[in-house]
Parts: C-alpha cells; sequence; structure tokens
C-alpha cells in the first residue's frame, strides 16, 4: 500500500468518524444542561424554552443518530485495529526473518 493510498485512508476514517461522532457531541451537551443546577433567571428559562425546542424538533432522530453512529464508528475502529494489527505482524515477520538469516550465516559459516 503506497503512502498516498495510506493517507488517503486515515483521512477518511476521520471524517468519518467526525461526521458520525457529531450526534454523540450534541448528546453530551444535552446532558450537561441537564445536569446543571436550573435557576430562575431570565437565562436559564430561555435556556429551557429552547431545549424544549430543539427536543420538539428532534424527534426520534436522536435514537436513530446515536445508532448508526455507534454503528459507524465500531465499522471503522475494525479497520483501525486490524490495520495495527498487520502493521505489528509485518514488523515481527521482518524481525524473525532477520533472525533466521542470521542463524542460517552462523551455520554455514561453521
Amino acid at each position: 500500500m503506497s503512502v498516498s493510498k495510506k493517507s488517503a485512508f486515515c483521512i477518511l476514517a476521520l471524517v468519518c468518524v467526525c461526521l458520525a461522532g457529531a450526534p454523540l457531541w450534541s448528546g453530551l451537551a444535552h446532558a450537561q444542561e441537564a445536569a446543571a443546577p436550573v435557576g430562575t433567571s431570565e437565562y436559564s428559562k430561555a435556556a429551557q424554552s429552547m431545549k424544549a425546542k430543539s427536543q420538539l424538533q428532534m424527534g426520534d432522530e436522536g435514537f436513530w443518530s446515536f445508532a448508526i453512529s455507534t454503528l459507524i464508528i465500531r465499522f471503522v475502529g475494525i479497520f483501525i485495529v486490524l490495520g495495527i494489527l498487520q502493521v505489528g505482524m509485518q514488523i515481527a515477520g521482518r524481525v524473525f526473518q532477520s533472525l533466521e538469516k542470521r542463524g542460517k550465516a552462523a551455520e554455514a559459516r561453521k
């Protein structure tokens, strides 16, 4: 695999993870808003009304975006892990080949 193909694969994986992770970040923001103490100020009332509007607009989209993004992240993650394992096995194979060559060279000298 050439360097340009590797970099293109890495960029594609990064874009997929970023696009799939976007719904997760919005979910974290909603969780932080829910955990924050609610006061009676105008700011908190406005925040609550905006939150209610966003929940009405979101509908069932929250579950499906979470499910699909989780599947995409797992799918891309498998290829990342397999790529790391492939590189590790190639390095180990080269190390064992060099050790075998040294052993054969030592036997030939005897």
